[in-house]
């Protein structure tokens, strides 16, 4: 299934465990395959063990094509 995927990326505090609410940045994958988002989440997962924690928020627009 083919949507458009939506990431919204916000500072992450370690300590309190909450986003702050200033968006860094925003992209969004138009089309993308839904069964590769596993691959996408992972990859992000993996960046918080070299990088400074950013919580995401992701949203899936999907249309059966």
């Amino acid at each position: 299934m083919l949507a458009n995927i939506t990431f919204k990326a916000y500072e992450y505090n370690r300590l309190t465990k909450k986003h702050n609410e200033s968006l860094l940045f925003e992209f969004t994958l138009p089309f993308a395959d839904t069964d590769k988002i596993d691959r996408i989440t992972n990859s992000i997962e993996l960046a918080y063990d070299i990088a400074n924690p950013i919580s995401w928020t992701i949203t899936i627009d999907h249309e059966y094509i």
